[in-house]
């Protein structure tokens, strides 16, 4: 990742801190965020189209924090299609 795409996903983060107040998994209030960056198979899932990699930024409480990748790739993937 280069030093643009650093200060572009920094100012996203932050602009997130404003409008994403509840997890991801559970809907408790949110106490941290998480960017997920999807591996090619959830980055189709998530409709990207062919090259372009998409990411979301997520919400997750304090119980959260810490899950594997692939149970937050799942509760992310099943937010979007909510």
């Amino acid at each position: 990742m280069n030093d643009r795409d650093k200060d572009t996903l920094a100012r996203l983060v932050k602009d997130a801190h404003g409008r994403i107040h509840r997890c991801v998994v559970c809907g408790a209030t949110t106490t941290g965020f998480g960017v997920f960056f999807p591996d090619p198979e959830w980055n189709v899932a998530l409709g990207a189209p062919s090259g372009k990699t998409r990411h979301v930024i997520y919400g997750l409480c304090e119980s959260h924090s810490t899950l594997p990748y692939d149970v937050l790739a799942a509760a992310i993937v099943k937010a979007l299609e909510n």
